[in-house]
């Protein structure tokens, strides 16, 4: 891509996901690192829901592995 093709597209995703995120971002960061954030920000949260059901699911099935 162009730096400018890059830097539009950049843009017009920021401005997709600005609809789902909340508090929004700080005006006058580069698109990329605001998604890069964002992005990074998604895998935490579902690391921490996988490791929380993962923990409920062992739990659960811990009596049956006893009986």
């Amino acid at each position: 891509m162009t730096p400018q093709s890059r830097d539009e597209m950049g843009r017009k995703l920021l401005a997709e996901m600005s609809l789902y995120v909340s508090p929004p971002p700080p005006p006058g960061n580069h698109p990329e690192y605001v998604l890069a954030a964002i992005l990074a920000d998604r895998r935490r949260r579902d690391t921490v829901r996988l490791a929380r059901d993962t923990a409920l699911r062992q739990r659960l099935t811990a009596h049956d592995r006893l009986g």
